[in-house]
C-alpha cells in the first residue's frame, strides 16, 4: 500500500529519518518499533501526510501521496493518535458518525455501517456519553470505531488503511486483548494496519511484518523471520537479550 523511496527527514544532525526504503504491502499487519527517538512517530506522520520528506519520494496505492486530495484520502485510510479528544461534549454516537463525512450516502446507511462496528467492539453503553466523559480505554476503544468507520465502505476494509499510535496505551490487560482481537478481525477482513508499538512482545503476539528503526535509519523490515531476530532486537534497543520459543503459539518472545 505504501511504498517509500530513499524517504528523509530533516537535514544535517538533525535528521529524523534517513534514506527510509520500505514498502507496506496490502493485507498486512505491521508493527513498527524502536527505542525512544528512532523514528517511529516521524514515520507513522509521514504516512499520515502530517510531515513531508525533506527528499525522497513516498507513494500510496502506487501513487505519489501528494497527489492524493484530502476528502480521498480520508475515504482510503484513517490514523489513530494517543488521546488526542475533542474539546466538545459531543455524544459517542454522533462523534462515530463524523467519521463518514467524506462519504456520499444517507444518514440511514451510515448508521447502518456503525451498528455493525458498534456491535463488534461492544460500544453500546457508551452511545449517549459525552466524549469528554469517557475513561481513557473507552476513549481509546471509540476511536478505533472511529478510525475504522471511516475506512468501512460497502464492499468492506480491503481498500482501507489504519495508521495506529500505541492504541492501547491506555488499556488495561483484558482491554488490550479485546482491542489486538478486533485489529486482527480488521485484517482479517481484508483491512491492512500499521501500529507503532513499544511492547516488542506484544508486536510479537499480532504483527506478521515489522519495521525496525534505530536512530532514524532502517534496521529491518518484512517478516518475522526475518527481522524479529535476537541480533536485530539487542541492537535496536541496545540491551543484552535472547528470544524464547513459545510452542504452544508457535512465536518468538524477546527476553533481556
Amino acid at each position: 500500500m505504501f511504498e517509500l523511496k530513499n524517504v528523509s527527514v530533516g537535514s544535517g544532525v538533525k535528521q529524523r529519518l534517513q534514506q527510509i526504503n520500505l514498502t507496506v504491502r496490502q493485507g498486512s499487519l505491521t508493527a513498527v518499533l524502536g527505542a525512544n527517538g528512532a523514528g517511529k512517530s516521524s514515520l507513522l506522520n509521514l504516512l499520515a501526510g502530517e510531515l513531508q520528506p525533506s527528499s525522497g519520494e513516498i507513494s500510496f496505492k502506487q501513487q505519489p501521496l501528494a497527489h492524493w486530495s484530502q476528502q480521498q484520502l480520508a475515504t482510503q485510510r484513517a490514523i489513530m493518535l494517543q488521546q488526542q479528544r475533542p474539546v466538545f461534549d459531543f455524544l459517542v454516537l454522533d462523534y462515530l458518525l463524523l467519521a463518514r463525512h467524506a462519504w456520499l450516502e444517507t444518514e440511514a446507511q451510515s448508521l447502518a455501517h456503525a451498528s455493525k462496528i458498534i456491535q463488534c467492539l461492544a460500544l453500546q453503553p457508551l452511545l449517549d456519553k459525552p466524549v469528554t466523559r469517557l475513561s481513557g480505554g473507552e476513549w481509546q476503544r471509540v476511536q478505533f470505531a472511529r478510525a475504522w468507520l471511516q475506512v468501512v465502505a460497502v464492499t468492506g476494509v480491503d481498500h482501507a488503511m489504519l495508521l495506529l499510535d500505541e492504541p492501547t496505551a491506555a488499556l488495561d490487560i483484558f482491554q488490550q486483548r479485546q482491542f489486538y482481537q478486533a485489529l486482527q478481525s480488521f485484517v482479517a477482513a481484508g483491512g491492512t494496519a500499521l501500529v507503532v508499538l513499544h511492547d516488542v512482545n506484544q508486536a510479537a503476539r499480532i504483527a506478521d511484518q515489522f519495521i525496525l528503526l534505530q536512530q532514524g535509519q532502517l534496521l529491518a523490515a518484512g517478516s518475522a523471520e526475518h527481522c524479529f531476530t535476537q541480533t536485530n532486537l539487542c541492537r535496536c534497543y541496545q540491551v543484552a537479550g535472547h528470544l524464547q520459543h513459545d510452542v504452544a503459539s508457535g512465536k518468538c518472545y524477546f527476553h533481556y
